[in-house]
Parts: C-alpha cells; sequence; structure tokens
C-alpha cells in the first residue's frame, strides 16, 4: 500500500506504531496500528486474516480512544 517514489519520498524512515495486538482464542487477531511516514500517517486495523486501511478522517484522537476503549474490554 506505501511505495517509495509513487506516493512518499522517503520510506527508510517509516515507523509503525501499535495500539494493540492481541490473539484472541487460538487464532484469531485483533490489531490496530498507524504507519508514519515521511508525509503522513495512515491508520489500519486487523481482523482475523484481514487488513484494513482506515478511514482518512480516522485521527489521533479516534485512535487513542479506540486504543483505550479495546484494552479497558479486553486487557
Amino acid at each position: 500500500m506505501l511505495e517509495q517514489g509513487k506516493n512518499y519520498t522517503d520510506l527508510a524512515n517509516t515507523k509503525v506504531e501499535f495500539g494493540y495486538l492481541f490473539m484472541i482464542g487460538d487464532h484469531d487477531i485483533e490489531a490496530l496500528l498507524k504507519v508514519i511516514t515521511d508525509k503522513t500517517t495512515i491508520y489500519f486495523a486487523v481482523h482475523k486474516s484481514s487488513v484494513m486501511m482506515l478511514s482518512p478522517d480516522f485521527n489521533e484522537q479516534n485512535f487513542d480512544f479506540t486504543t483505550e476503549t479495546f484494552l479497558d474490554i479486553h486487557g
């Protein structure tokens, strides 16, 4: 989804930060993460084997709230 030279100048300093990463049961993965590039931050959700890019309207406040809520329920 991120390709150097196409949408971003330099992917060398790209960071990934997880809000949470849980293995639920024997095989169900739940995760919320953000990819921070030289131009933007993109948010992703992971459920089982699906990775979904979240809406451009999803922001740091949504990330923090969703992380806190998930950890309150499952942490």
